[in-house]
């Protein structure tokens, strides 16, 4: 197995403070270094976890409950890729479940109302496992074209499904940016997961403040016609920003290639560290 990704955070045009955080094969943005661009580049022949956490709650108390899931994460991990020999939701629901009470606790006697989205993809021999709450996506790139492999839990999505709205109206829908689910508000803060895959692929990990402003046709464009991950995460965080930055834009892009460890080490020596 061969992994090589990039990340990217940047706080936006408008919002004052970046209320995302990013989980990238352990390195998280801390509490002081959260509000500067976020810029990571590197390469793994073992299982890692990426995820990519949306806050929400206005003044700080967004960024505090995005840092609890990066922080957490960052003991949970180990974990989750061990348990992900038998049960991966059953280990990824557990991380939930401690970040959701860590939440709670942080507002037990206030009456604040703060939580987080996440979007998770745990990356082992076995493939590729995604699970998200809230509306931070995940996307994969296949020789077929772009893939949405997760669901949006919001007001709008619920109606598209329901055959309310199509897809193309709910971009633009009232209810668009409504959590149906998320951790720390709310009741449901079960995971949805998805089921596995193992095949060479590219995966994208974002959050709203990238689907917001970029489109699935242009982000597919940019994946296709960038093949150095990053190239493509500078190219799509520049786009974002270009159209319009209304957001905290969080991006993070695997390439995924499922190969022994002697036949990369020999693909490297002859090859460099190239992107899939």
């Amino acid at each position: 197995m061969r992994l090589v990704y990039s990340a990217r955070s940047h706080v936006g045009f408008v919002r004052e403070k970046n209320e995302d955080n990013l989980f990238v094969n352990g390195i998280y943005a801390g509490s002081v270094s959260r509000n500067y661009p976020f810029i990571i580049d590197g390469y793994s022949e073992k299982p890692a976890v990426f995820a990519v956490c949306d806050g929400m709650g206005g003044e700080d108390s967004g960024e505090k409950a995005s840092l609890i899931a990066a922080d957490i994460l960052k003991e949970s991990s180990v974990d989750i890729i061990r348990a992900a020999q038998k049960n991966t939701q059953k280990s990824v629901q557990k991380y939930i479940n401690k970040v959701n009470e860590n939440i709670q606790e942080l507002c037990s006697g206030t009456d604040r109302r703060i939580g987080t989205t996440l979007a998770l993809a745990v990356i082992t021999d076995k493939g590729v496992r995604c699970f998200n709450l809230g509306d931070s996506r995940i996307y994969r790139l296949k020789k077929s074209g772009l893939q949405r492999v997760t669901n949006d839990h919001t007001f709008s999505a619920d109606k598209v499904r329901c055959g309310i709205i199509t897809e193309s109206e709910a971009a633009f829908d009232s209810d668009r940016h409504k959590l149906t689910k998320c951790i720390g508000i709310g009741s449901d803060h079960i995971a949805e997961g998805y089921s596995l895959f193992r095949k060479k692929s590219r995966v994208l990990i974002c959050s709203d403040g990238l689907t917001d402003m970029v489109p699935e046709d242009q982000i597919e464009k940019i994946l296709q016609d960038y093949k150095n991950t990053s190239a493509a995460a500078d190219a799509l965080l520049e786009t974002a920003l270009k159209n319009g930055g209304r957001d905290n834009v969080s991006v993070i892009l695997v390439d995924v290639s499922f190969i022994n460890a002697v036949l990369y080490r020999i693909l490297n020596k002859f090859g460099g560290n190239k992107s899939i």
